[in-house]
């Protein structure tokens, strides 16, 4: 949907969309960018990106400290898995295993931590590892962490999401519709909007 999106911005640019709906497109499009762009530099899900968007929104964060943490997460868990003992013990005190180091999953060990500096008994001793581990940032970070841990990236549904699926498969023939000059494509947005707000 993403791809589709960023290809009537380009249409829009050339002037070749109708005047009434090109602004909603251009919106559609730069946010498909972003999140791409994103999901490509921390080397996670387009969903899950989406998901750290809500929660750095309700948080009152960006998501450059979510980026940070999944990249530093990845450099420290590499030289981790290479032998730094000092490390090792960091990662193992926030519940992530030398095996989990190995994998390289870092979308499996970003959930571990989250979960340590979320839920654990002693969340003043989890912080100051964290905070060993990942820096000061970390602090920037917990906001974030404890919106997702409260759910508020899970607002959008599976039943959404394949009703997303449905719409995207949709827009190629609403294609041929821009390009003639039909209105029927403000009716897709429409129900493509309605759809992510459901």
């Amino acid at each position: 949907l993403g791809a589709k999106f960023t290809k009537l911005k380009g249409l829009i640019g050339a002037g070749l969309a109708l005047g009434g709906i090109t602004t909603a497109i251009k919106q559609f499009a730069d946010a498909a960018d972003e999140i791409d762009n994103l999901a490509g530099r921390m080397g996670t899900s387009h969903k899950k990106v989406q998901q750290f968007q809500r929660a750095t929104e309700r948080s009152g964060q960006t998501m450059e400290v979510v980026a940070d943490a999944y990249k530093t997460l990845k450099i420290r868990s590499q030289e981790a898995a290479a032998g730094n003992k000092i490390l090792q013990d960091q990662f193992t005190a926030l519940g992530i295993s030398q095996e989990d180091l190995e994998s390289g999953n870092i979308d499996g060990m970003f959930e571990k931590l989250k979960d340590s500096l979320t839920g654990s008994a002693d969340r003043v001793e989890a912080l100051a590892v964290g905070m060993k581990l990942l820096g000061e940032p970390v602090e920037k970070l917990v906001p974030v962490l404890d919106a997702l841990d409260a759910g508020v990236g899970r607002v959008v549904s599976d039943a959404n999401i394949k009703r997303l699926d449905k719409l995207s498969h949709g827009f190629g023939r609403e294609w041929d519709k821009i390009k003639t000059g039909g209105m029927e494509l403000a009716g897709w947005l429409s129900a493509a909007f309605m759809a992510v707000t459901d």
